[in-house]
């Protein structure tokens, strides 16, 4: 069976968070890629979550989301401080 991979989108904080979920094989485990975007277009820089692995694509999805929207958090802080 060849690779399978999920994608979704979210919008957070006036961003959108673009996750990608990837398995090599049936008996791989998930692996995902971030991508946030400022609703202007301005892509931040790529969040690849190397040597994790996830069970299911939802819990990749969803470990994908937590880590954009840390991100997008972070820079708020950075901004208000």
């Amino acid at each position: 069976m060849s690779r399978q991979s999920r994608f979704e989108t979210t919008t957070y904080r006036e961003h959108e968070i673009r996750v990608r979920a990837e398995q090599a094989s049936p008996d791989a485990k998930w692996t995902l890629w971030v991508d946030v975007y400022a609703l202007g277009g301005k892509r931040q820089p790529r969040i690849g979550c190397n040597g994790l692995a996830y069970a299911t694509y939802q819990e990749a999805i969803a470990h994908g989301f937590r880590a954009g929207r840390q991100l997008i958090d972070g820079q708020f802080e950075t901004a208000d401080a």
